[in-house]
């Protein structure tokens, strides 16, 4: 008999994938926000006919509308886990998984995820170096020896990113109306591809701090492999650069010295800068496709305010990635202030509401987490109405200024500086200022959803 199961909780067609494959029962689970970013969790139970006992976590997609080739993308987790199982590198055995149901159960792996709980600084130093060391092992490994179906051709470096910018521009400019925030960032790109004629190798694709699992100051699993692709080593230092701005971790220059050693790989700072960009701007042209241009789906995309809080960090760390990648200074930004708007008084009660009662009463973990989701949208709806007509008005007559232009509408003249940025007309000093000045009034808006990451940038690489 299943117990504390219902199709709300765990759907019943992974329920019945579970007892099928591994010949068993599920006897209990526990719901985890957690698996991944977009992905549920849930910690598993399974009697076996044999009378085993397994323990797993589940990681999947949890009812959400699934976005196009997310299946492909299991079936490429699954792939490189499978590829590296017979190595050092400590990933979570893989005991079944289906693409078709978007979902993996892994085999249980004890340890704290939140890095911040080191509180000393040589202990998280150990530890990071005790990652450092995985991560080694994945950059040496001859890619070319791997069976990873679904990976495509193996290619040189340049070939991989060139491809990418180019799907990158597709995407942004099918999802809508072409944004200048955007376009500057594919034509820097374009301009800066690094000269990289060393292997291409696996990397991890999310690699930092919340990805994976340590216990006694040492690394117990790996985590969170579904965006592992061929590519360059610094590529996983970007992405580490990025999870660092919103979770604790080690200082940047140590560890890259670090890094160096265990891998006879050297670090090229320039390198992660240009990755920083790149993946940024990836993450960004998706969001904003989400959250601007296709707003009538939204309905259909679960929750909202976390999404809302990831992407204006990482718009905020995107202008500041590109401001060190050019050498140039962020300029203090002065904005109008507003008051609050009439309807205020009623998110304040929602906020009380949501915080006060039915946070404090949920004994799940994943109706807690999405009763706090809830509240990061309000606080952003109540900043959008409080701010948003004053902050349009305030970019309108920036834009105007540097243009030397007298547009009426805000859409106008961003569509002039997309042009002034195609023929190459904005010298990138202005650029950086028109774009940062941009994004502090979006985190103005967005200061009662972020808290203190908006103030957050990169952490120093040198």
């Amino acid at each position: 008999m299943v117990v504390i199961m219902n199709k709300d909780l765990l759907p019943n067609s992974i329920v019945t994938w579970l007892e099928t494959v591994l010949a068993g029962e599920v006897t209990d689970f526990k719901p985890r926000a957690g698996g991944g970013a977009v992905r549920m969790g849930a910690e598993v139970s399974i009697k076996t006919k044999g009378g085993e006992a397994l323990k797993g976590f589940l990681a999947y997609d949890g009812g959400q509308k699934p976005a196009t080739g997310i299946e492909e993308k299991y079936a490429r987790e699954a792939a490189i886990l499978r590829a590296v199982e017979p190595t050092n590198i400590r990933a979570p055995r893989l005991l079944a998984t289906s693409a078709e149901l978007r979902a993996h159960l892994f085999e249980f792996a004890e340890g704290e995820d939140r890095f911040i709980r080191l509180t000393d600084p040589e202990d998280a130093f150990t530890v990071v170096a005790d990652y450092l060391h995985d991560l080694a092992l994945l950059h040496k490994l001859d890619a070319s020896s791997l069976e990873l179906p679904g990976f495509g051709e193996l290619q040189p470096v340049a070939d991989y990113l060139i491809e990418g910018i180019n799907t990158m521009k597709r995407q942004h400019m099918a999802g809508g109306m072409a944004d200048p925030f955007i376009i500057y960032g594919l034509r820097w790109l374009e301009r800066n591809i690094p000269d990289y004629d060393g292997p291409t190798v696996v990397v991890h694709g999310d690699a930092g701090p919340g990805n994976f699992l340590f216990q006694d100051n040492r690394v117990t699993a790996v985590l969170d492999w579904e965006l592992a692709h061929y590519g360059d080593p610094m590529e996983d230092f970007a992405w580490m650069s990025i999870r660092a701005i919103i979770q604790a971790w080690v200082p940047f220059p140590r560890m890259l010295a670090t890094y160096e050693k265990l891998s006879g790989i050297p670090v090229n700072l320039d390198r992660i800068r240009f990755y920083r960009v790149y993946t940024l701007l990836a993450m960004i042209i998706g969001s904003h496709r989400r959250y601007f241009q296709q707003t009538d789906t939204l309905a259909e995309q679960g929750r909202l305010g976390n999404g809302l809080m990831f992407m204006m960090v990482h718009r905020r760390a995107y202008v500041d990635g590109l401001a060190d990648a050019l050498g140039i200074t962020l300029p203090s930004v002065e904005l109008p202030e507003a008051g609050a708007s009439d309807i205020s008084p009623f998110i304040e009660s929602l906020l009380a509401q949501l915080r006060d009662v039915i946070v404090p009463r949920s004994t799940d973990q994943v109706a807690s987490e999405t009763a706090k989701d809830m509240a990061r949208l309000l606080k952003y709806i109540d900043g959008r109405v409080q701010m948003g007509d004053l902050l349009d008005e305030d970019e309108l007559r920036d834009l105007n200024e540097a243009l030397q232009a007298s547009h009426y509408e805000l859409k106008d003249a961003r569509t002039d500086l997309v042009q002034h940025i195609e023929n190459d007309q904005i010298n990138d000093d202005q650029m950086i200022g028109i774009l940062w000045r941009r994004v502090s009034r979006e985190t103005a808006i967005a200061q009662g959803t972020m808290g203190k990451l908006s103030e957050r940038v990169f952490p120093p690489l040198t």
